[in-house]
């Protein structure tokens, strides 16, 4: 006898089918809506996708028709593992309200009413759909890669990022107090304020580096360089200048050097460091009845030169850490930029860097660089970054007209021979 196969006959009336669905696939409670064939299985061109199974080829094990009036499921996988209310599916059988079909690890529940908003999920029409919560998160997870990459391409651009690993050898110099001595007994100890903050750093082969003007502050005070005593109001400064005119007097500043941190890691005196005073000048002040001797490394006639003086050196104990000093470039460098402390926030001075351009002059051997910087930033290491070697080629003495003075390596590299 031959046997028909299963022919279902058109839909009489548009009956729409409703499949609704709980697993890890396709999200709890989410419908799929059709009123023509419905194709389920594991391959691409399945209007409904299961969860793919490793026991299992991809295949299209089943398809649901319309048939008149009502809905036929019709198996297309022999060996496929369909069951309908609980009995394993043969050729071909009607589908009724609430009948459950199993497909190995995918549940569905028929409908031809819908389903009720509180029992039901987004509404979809063609394939297979992840809930919304699921594309939220996909969503936001994108969007948390692409703000981290674009953080790091800004981070990668700044020059805190290109110098992060220098960064650890510089710290903030801040002078705090001022003992002075009588034939090297002391006599008076008075303290810095406010505290004069600046910037030192450690140089390779372990010495301490920063700018002379750091630690004798007054050396640089211009506003007290006058030839009216009784308006200096430091007393640091009165005192620097009754050292001028005694021979037996001595002034010693001590400082803290301090981390990105703010916390204290040593703590040194200026006659720990070694310093060029072959440059100072030396002012007479004063009116007939009542003179006085001012020295300064600040030139009052625009010789810049005087101020290759300003460089103090000292021994550091730790050299793990400390920065390359390069040559005098002959090439123009890549990058050219300044690090110092010219900000304290809530105590703690924080590291800023600063870019700028480079003027190179050749004589008398000094550099100066087209910006000013502010106060802070005296004593703090000038970069230069040629493709990726990085080296330090001096450090900030002070601005001026729009111009900031930087004293050449080569001025380091002398006191650093005395120290040896």
């Amino acid at each position: 006898m031959l046997i028909e196969p299963f022919k279902p006959n058109a839909m009489s009336e548009a009956i729409r089918l409703h499949l609704r669905t709980a697993d890890a696939l396709h999200g709890k409670g989410d419908l799929y809506c059709s009123d023509a064939p419905v194709r389920i299985g594991q391959t691409p061109e399945c209007d409904f996708r299961l969860i793919p199974h490793p026991d299992f080829a991809d295949g299209c094990y089943a398809v649901i028709v319309p048939d008149g009036d009502r809905w036929c499921i019709i198996r297309q996988e022999p060996g496929a593992d369909i069951a309908l209310n609980g009995v394993r599916l043969g050729m071909a059988a009607p589908l009724r309200e609430g009948d459950r079909l199993d497909f190995d690890r995918t549940q569905l529940r028929v409908s031809f009413a819908g389903f009720t908003a509180d029992g039901a999920g987004p509404l979809y029409v063609k394939g297979h759909r992840h809930s919304p919560v699921l594309w939220g998160g996909l969503i936001a997870l994108l969007l948390l890669v692409l703000g981290i990459l674009g953080y790091l391409f800004e981070q990668s651009r700044s020059l805190d990022w290109l110098y992060r690993s220098e960064t650890k050898s510089i710290y903030a110099v801040r002078a705090d107090s001022l003992i002075v001595l009588r034939d090297g007994v002391p006599i008076a100890a008075l303290p810095v304020t406010p505290a004069r903050i600046g910037t030192g750093f450690v140089a390779d082969g372990g010495y301490f580096v920063t700018a002379r003007h750091c630690l004798e502050f007054w050396l640089c005070d211009e506003a007290e360089l006058r030839a009216d005593t009784a308006s200096i109001r430091s007393e640091a400064v009165r005192w620097a200048i009754r050292a001028e005119l005694d021979s037996s007097l001595a002034l010693r500043t001590r400082v803290a050097i301090l981390d990105r941190k703010g916390r204290e890691v040593a703590r040194l005196s200026s006659d720990a460091f070694a310093m060029d005073k072959s440059r100072d000048h030396l002012y007479e002040c004063g009116t007939a009845t009542e003179a006085y001797l001012w020295r300064s490394i600040l030139s009052r006639y625009s010789r810049w030169d005087a101020e290759l003086g300003d460089v103090a050196v000292a021994r550091w104990p730790d050299s793990r850490e400390g920065l390359i000093l390069g040559n005098f470039p002959e090439e123009a460098a890549s990058q050219f930029a300044l690090f110092g402390y010219p900000e304290v926030e809530s105590g703690t001075p924080r590291l800023v860097p600063f870019a700028t351009e480079l003027t190179y002059v050749s004589l008398p051997g000094w550099l100066l660089v087209r910006d000013e910087v502010t106060a802070g930033y005296s004593g703090g290491p000038a970069f230069v970054r040629i493709g990726g070697r990085k080296s330090v080629i001096g450090i900030v003495s002070r601005s001026s007209d729009g111009r900031t003075l930087i004293v050449p390596v080569d001025e380091i590299k002398k006191l650093m021979q005395s120290l040896r």
